[in-house]
């Protein structure tokens, strides 16, 4: 954890975000009927010139074994780390009334500790928060027919996968003996 930090003081653009901002702020809110809540590793409030402010940064600290563009592109989705991104921008914008941006600021974790800021575009956050919404109503659904996905009232069969029989099948072929 030291040298990840460390990278991040190191890191021109990272350290000059982190070192505006606020640490672990939570908010909370109603998406509809339905109360929400966001802990935002960072929150920096953007200012004009002048000094008033002008928006929101929510920055959101990650850590992956591949920070280039189209590794963690992919780590956001199989991570559904955009839904957290449209519900987050949501969240600060509506509490703080100022248009938001959501950045991940990305540490590679496998000892090269290399650093990646990657603002959230409009695309991603509408994904996002699309997918929040669908997943309200799904919860609602569930709280009106207490049927909830996935739970099972009985045994289910759990077998190998076939590709990994086929390849146990060639391997054994393959055996001495």
């Amino acid at each position: 954890m030291v040298k990840i930090i460390e990278a991040l003081k190191e890191h021109k653009l990272a350290s000059g975000l982190l070192s505006r901002g606020v640490s672990e702020v939570s908010v909370t809110g109603m998406l509809g009927d339905q109360p929400v809540k966001g802990r935002f590793d960072f929150l920096v409030q953007d200012r004009t010139a002048s000094g008033a402010p002008s928006g929101m940064i929510v920055v959101d600290l990650k850590t992956t074994l591949d920070h280039r563009p189209q590794a963690f592109q992919r780590e956001m989705i199989r991570r559904n780390l955009f839904v957290q991104a449209g519900l987050y921008s949501e969240l600060c914008e509506a509490a703080f009334n100022l248009p938001t941006i959501f950045v991940f600021l990305v540490v590679n974790k496998n000892g090269s500790n290399e650093v990646a800021l990657y603002a959230a575009n409009p695309t991603v956050i509408e994904c996002g928060q699309l997918a929040v919404r669908q997943g309200i109503q799904r919860y609602q659904k569930c709280l009106q027919t207490n049927m909830w996905p996935f739970m099972f009232e009985e045994y289910l069969d759990l077998s190998m996968p076939d590709y990994l029989i086929k390849k146990m099948g060639d391997m054994s072929g393959n055996e001495e003996g």
